[in-house]
């Protein structure tokens, strides 16, 4: 039998020595983590979101400011500012960024999985539809255009941790001895007792 040269039986040795401690290396590293670096904790991003609207919304609020301390003085206050094309007062019985930051935001549906809506993004939407929505219902009916007669809520209160919205609510006033029935604002938000608009959207 031809015996292997001394060389290559050292060097096939040396090769087998290497393919064990790179495996034994790799095997410990697998069985025990690297303890003194641990995952980062993971944070909600509708919670962080939050947090940051908050810092820059202001102090904390215990309830709604202002509004109206039923839902049909708030929607006559509407009605009567609208035909006196009041924009302060108007503006008055809307939801403010503090109101939104501290109610309305941590209890909609929309800031939890599997929405998680950003806390900037679902304000700016709030703030874009009603600003499009109050200047075309000034345009329209402000001025003493109106007609006021009333206004009435087809959709059923709906509860949302410590706010309760009001929704599908329609003013009903005459346009040329016609008697119409069309939305004007967005839903109304309760919350102790008081009510705001949480905005202007409408269609016209």
């Amino acid at each position: 039998m031809r015996r292997l040269p001394i060389l290559l039986v050292a060097a096939l040795i040396l090769t087998a020595a290497v393919v064990l401690r790179v495996t034994g290396a790799t095997r410990s590293a697998s069985a025990t983590p690297d303890a003194a670096a641990p995952p980062a904790p993971v944070v909600p991003y509708a919670e962080a979101s939050l947090k940051a609207f908050r810092t820059r919304a202001g102090a904390p609020v215990a309830g709604l400011e202002g509004g109206a301390g039923s839902r049909d003085s708030l929607v006559l206050l509407f009605a009567h500012a609208l035909d006196r094309s009041d924009t302060p007062a108007l503006r008055a019985l809307a939801l403010n960024a503090r109101e939104f930051a501290w109610l309305y935001y941590p209890a909609s549906p929309q800031s939890r999985p599997p929405y998680e809506l950003d806390a900037d993004l679902m304000w700016e939407q709030i703030q874009a539809r009603s600003m499009r929505g109050i200047t075309r219902a000034l345009r329209q009916y402000g001025g003493g255009q109106l007609g006021y007669r009333g206004y009435e809520c087809s959709g059923q209160p709906e509860r949302n941790g410590v706010v309760t919205l009001h929704n599908a609510c329609r003013i009903v006033h005459t346009v040329d001895g016609r008697t119409v029935t069309e939305p004007l604002f967005g839903s109304i938000i309760e919350h102790g007792g008081h009510f705001k608009l949480v905005g202007f959207s409408n269609r016209l």
